[in-house]
């Protein structure tokens, strides 16, 4: 369920990094090359998929954890297999990892299938297209903190990975990401991770932010009675020299109310299922 995450690890590397004015230094057997001084003093290496990037200050150590432990993030990821990445990742960095900061962290679910379309806002947030290879594949809102995601899981690790799902999958994902995010939810460091209370807790906060979400109707009109399609009628009359000659009319108002109730009904069943599906999703990966 955990992905792409960020840590930092405080430390005084000054001495050992300023000593000879080194091209490159060793961090757990990685070659890490320096970087562009304008910044600061800072070392860049990769092992697997995780980025190392070494400072004055300390060292920051970001990447997915699912990817740490399988190819790719486009299957399930059990907490057992949390437990095992980080444990996995701790035991490469002789300890550091989780003993660190967490600065970002994504928490997501991979589903069957998702129609994105039918998210209007987050919040007050507007929904914005994700684009890749110059194709539309999910939708992303942005608010302070965090980010929430929903796109084309298939897609994404076909053109990044060049890896074929054997059935299209979407996932639906909440990142997190700033430290404040982060720790104002008492998340602070990888070693919390571990625990399945934790677990659990991320799964509800994933769930809690996408039923924040908005949805725009989406009605099947063949199950609708004529009195109700005609009630639809006045919410989707935008002209401003019938609304104002209406309006007042009992009619109207009764209609008017009739649709709002049509609306809501559709928004409950909609949103309502997308929702089953993550409390499934994340209890089963909990079980696992």
């Amino acid at each position: 369920m955990y992905d792409e995450t960020a840590v930092h690890y405080k430390h005084d590397f000054y001495d050992m990094l300023e000593q000879g004015n080194p091209t490159h230094i060793e961090m757990f057997g990685v070659e890490c090359i320096r970087q562009d001084p304008k910044f600061g003093v800072k070392y860049k290496g990769h092992h697997k998929n995780l980025t190392l990037v070494v400072g004055e200050s300390g060292m920051r150590i970001k990447g997915s954890l699912h990817t740490f432990l399988e190819r790719s993030n486009h299957t399930d990821f059990t907490y057992s297999q949390v437990k095992e990445s980080i444990m996995m990742i701790d035991d490469f960095t002789n300890g550091i990892y989780t003993k660190s900061e967490i600065c970002t962290l994504g928490i997501g679910v991979n589903l069957d299938s998702v129609d994105f379309d039918n998210f209007d806002r987050y919040r007050k947030a507007e929904f914005f297209p994700m684009i890749m290879k110059g194709k539309k594949y999910g939708l992303m809102a942005k608010q302070t903190n965090k980010h929430l995601k929903g796109y084309d899981k298939s897609y994404h690790v076909k053109r990044e990975k060049q890896i074929i799902t054997d059935c299209p999958k979407s996932r639906l994902e909440l990142v997190l990401t700033t430290k404040q995010g982060v720790q104002t939810r008492g998340l602070k460091t990888p070693e919390s991770l571990l625990s399945i209370d934790v677990f659990e807790q991320c799964g509800n906060l994933l769930y809690d932010h996408f039923k924040i979400v908005t949805m725009k109707t989406n009605i099947d009109y063949s199950r609708l009675s004529t009195k109700e399609k005609r009630a639809l009628c006045t919410i989707k009359n935008r002209d401003p020299e019938f609304m104002n000659a209406v309006k007042n009319e009992k009619w109207f108002q009764k209609d008017r109310a009739l649709a709002n109730k049509l609306v809501i009904r559709d928004n409950q069943e909609v949103k309502g299922n997308l929702l089953n599906k993550i409390r499934v999703k994340v209890k089963e990966l909990q079980e696992n």
